[in-house]
């Protein structure tokens, strides 16, 4: 039951992802120049909700669930979870990685920004 409600998450996920390379690609080959501000928000938008996909809070279990039935899985399903689980730990590989970086920087950087003056 876990994989398949992982398949249809996965799947809803490439949909949007798709939807982001259109976008991008758009902006790039023929949207008019005046449009960018409002594509930038856009495609930003349209990441934070695929990253809120993957993110969700019982990915990790469901990930795990699907695995310890791993035997009942065909090839294909069993490939396809791989890469579900590589997609996932990757996100939190990269959101880690950040946390990192932003507690490194030096006290106060990020309180003197131009858009929040000392």
């Amino acid at each position: 039951m876990s994989y398949q409600i992982l398949e249809a998450r996965f799947r809803e996920i490439a949909h949007l992802n798709h939807a982001e390379a259109l976008l991008g690609w758009d902006d790039a080959v023929i949207m008019p120049a005046g449009g960018g501000d409002a594509r930038g928000q856009a495609l930003a938008t349209l990441a934070g909700v695929i990253h809120e996909r993957l993110a969700a809070p019982d990915m990790g279990d469901l990930l795990a669930n699907a695995a310890a039935t791993d035997g009942t899985l065909s090839a294909p399903q069993q490939a396809n979870l791989r890469e579900m689980r590589r997609l996932w730990r990757r996100l939190h590989h990269v959101v880690e990685k950040s946390t990192r970086l932003l507690r490194r920087a030096r006290p106060g950087t990020l309180r003197q920004s131009p858009d929040n003056p000392p």
